[in-house]
């Protein structure tokens, strides 16, 4: 009886112990499975990054190459390779950091004169083209102060009875006159009395009426003249100098007009100023001026 007893006692504690056994080794397999499951999303992500990156060098270098030499032979190439560096640095005299820092020194001028460039050559596209627009302008103005002139010296002339014309050649640079007076007619039945048949005072009265379109087409502050009646007949006289006057009062410029002739047969108005000069003096020094 006594044997039994401890024959199952015995079969109680293997039974034991095998149960004890069999958790552990239980335990050990869930956590061998855990590492297992671990390793297992560890390798889908390194498989994932490899595909990437290999992904990324095919697009950079190409496709991978077909190594068909040794390992053997390719480390004596890349020291073949590495030596031929070393030598060619050596003779250019620099690093690869400063041929890169030249490099990028250089990129950043160029960069700096393309923009340089742009901004000038769009500059002188636009300074071209106001310089067109102005031209265009001017040209037009022109024509409208060449036309103004013509006229004004029609009616200068006319003053007078007379007729003429100006003639101007803005690309050659010249102006032609073409007066015709009431007693004088060309030969050839055109009505244009030719220069060398005019008498001093009319050659005087188409100047006068001349310089007076030209001031009408010029903006200038003062505006003077000397001696312009010298080898006019008073009746030329009297009508340029009430032309010249009216001119003067119905501006707002300054005009001096001097003469040697007399200014008793002229009306005066307030806004004239006669400043008569006595004559001259033998040893005289100074002018004097008589209001």
């Amino acid at each position: 009886m006594r044997e039994l007893e401890t024959a199952v006692e015995e079969a109680v504690t293997s039974h034991t112990q095998a149960v004890v056994s069999e958790r552990h080794y239980q335990d050990k397999l869930n956590e061998k499975r855990a590492k297992v499951g671990a390793l297992a999303q560890k390798q889908e992500i390194l498989e994932e990054e490899y595909t990437n990156w290999r992904t990324l060098v095919e697009q950079r270098f190409g496709e991978e190459l077909q190594v068909t030499e040794t390992a053997v032979y390719l480390e004596r190439k890349l020291k073949a390779k590495r030596a031929a560096f070393e030598r060619s640095q050596q003779e250019q005299g620099q690093t690869p950091e400063e041929i890169e820092e030249e490099l990028t020194r250089a990129t950043t001028n160029y960069e700096k004169a393309k923009s340089d460039f742009t901004q000038l050559h769009n500059l002188i596209t636009m300074m071209r083209r106001s310089m067109a627009i102005r031209q265009s302008r001017w040209q037009e103005f022109r024509k409208f102060m060449s036309l103004r002139c013509k006229l004004c010296f029609q009616y200068y002339l006319a003053e007078r009875g007379f007729f003429g014309q100006i003639q101007l050649d803005h690309d050659k640079k010249t102006l032609a006159l073409s007066v015709q007076t009431d007693d004088q007619k060309t030969k050839d039945g055109k009505g244009k009395a030719k220069d060398a048949k005019m008498s001093g005072g009319e050659k005087s009265f188409s100047t006068i009426c001349l310089l007076l379109s030209l001031w009408d087409a010029m903006n200038c502050p003062i505006r003077a003249l000397d001696e312009f009646d010298v080898y006019m007949d008073a009746v030329n006289r009297k009508i340029s100098m009430k032309m010249m006057l009216d001119v003067a009062k119905n501006s707002d410029k300054q005009h001096i007009l001097i003469t040697p002739q007399e200014m008793g047969n002229i009306q005066l108005g307030p806004e004239i100023r006669v400043h008569k000069m006595h004559d001259p003096e033998r040893g005289q020094q100074t002018l004097r001026f008589q209001a």
